[in-house]
């Protein structure tokens, strides 16, 4: 099994990626923008067609476009990677229901790329995986079954359940596990979420933590009040999840553009979390065999030397940014004042680590 990680780094770096792909030559796919483009520089183009062609299952975790335009792309080059009149397996879609509008519309007004694409709604594999009855927020009547045991075998998996995460609406976190038994969970983008840890925890037997937890980690814990406002989760928080789940490894995505190169390392530093954490980069290409050698600990002082001006750039705008905040703003003194009068002043909220159990719903 390979995994394949992309983050999303900004586009002032020669690696112009934006997503995560999950690749196991390869039938499975965690699919967002960019993917395809990254297959072939990275493989070729004739390797990247192999790939495609034994491709059997994409998943989508929620329908932000940075999250889902990579998907029509790979559909068009899946289809062209098949000669003509050569038999071509069916492609399981598993993502929220509503990208069937999306790729409904593309399908019928702009070129066909729906053809053998069979879409299993994220929502049934709540059901699916025990997880309750259809959330009817974001759903006026419940899918038809799935028939979930005759697709597991045809994409390599013995399970795949998903949990809602705590973003946008139909936005889901999911767990798979592979026909050798290798487990893997994903987060999507998520503010710490409980649901998920459960989901976790679910398939736990003697010894089955899960082999590798992939989270997002957009911000650094002092933009911890940014990150609650649009649903992330921060770099400490990322890895109290995968103490709380008891992950035997985890990779760390999804940086925020504020990182131009590589995120903040003060939080590994400080928290001594190196030991089973390690950071996405892009064009990253890893297997469970490879996953020690990428561990942070060992790699914190190259990684300070490689990126030492990029580090200083981030510690000055950090300064300012507090700088910034300390600074009286325009009517404090009426403020005082008001404090006097017996009018109570909000306290500041402190920036501390989230627990699972703290998430915000």
């Amino acid at each position: 099994m390979c995994i394949y990680i992309p983050t999303e780094l900004p586009f002032c770096i020669p690696q112009l990626v934006v997503g995560l792909a999950v690749l196991s030559y390869c039938k499975r796919f965690i699919c967002f923008q960019g993917t395809h483009q990254q297959l072939v520089r990275n493989l070729g183009s004739e390797k990247a067609a192999s790939v495609l062609r034994k491709l059997r299952l994409v998943f989508i975790s929620h329908l932000h476009a940075d999250h889902h335009l990579g998907l029509v792309n790979l559909l068009l080059n899946r289809q062209a990677a098949f000669g003509r009149g050569e038999g071509r397996p069916d492609l399981f879609l598993a993502a929220p229901a509503k990208i069937s509008f999306f790729l409904g519309h593309y399908h019928r007004d702009f070129e066909p790329v729906l053809d053998g694409v069979r879409l299993v709604r994220n929502e049934q594999l709540l059901v699916a995986a025990g997880r309750g009855v259809i959330d009817r927020r974001n759903s006026h009547a419940p899918p038809p079954p799935l028939e979930l045991d005759a697709i597991l075998p045809e994409c390599g998996l013995a399970s795949l359940e998903t949990c809602r995460a705590v973003h946008c609406p139909s936005s889901f976190c999911v767990s798979l596990t592979t026909a050798k038994d290798y487990r893997l969970l994903y987060s999507g983008d998520t503010r710490p979420c409980q649901d998920f840890v459960e989901l976790a925890r679910k398939g736990r037997g003697v010894g089955r933590e899960p082999d590798l937890l992939i989270h997002e980690a957009t911000m650094g814990h002092d933009l911890l009040q940014d990150a609650m406002a649009k649903r992330h989760s921060t770099i400490t928080e990322a890895m109290l999840i995968a103490e709380a789940m008891r992950a035997r490894s985890v990779i760390l995505t999804h940086f925020s553009q504020r990182y131009s190169k590589v995120p903040t390392l003060d939080e590994f530093k400080e928290s001594g979390r190196t030991t089973s954490v390690c950071l996405a980069f892009d064009h990253m290409t890893v297997s469970p065999q490879t996953l020690p050698w990428t561990r942070v600990g060992p790699l914190v002082p190259v990684l300070e030397a490689c990126f030492a001006e990029e580090m200083r750039q981030m510690e000055e705008k950090r300064a300012k940014l507090l700088t910034r905040e300390e600074e009286p703003m325009a009517g404090e003194e009426e403020v005082e004042e008001k404090e006097e009068k017996g009018h109570k002043r909000k306290k500041p909220i402190v920036n501390k680590p989230m627990l699972p159990s703290e998430a915000m719903y």
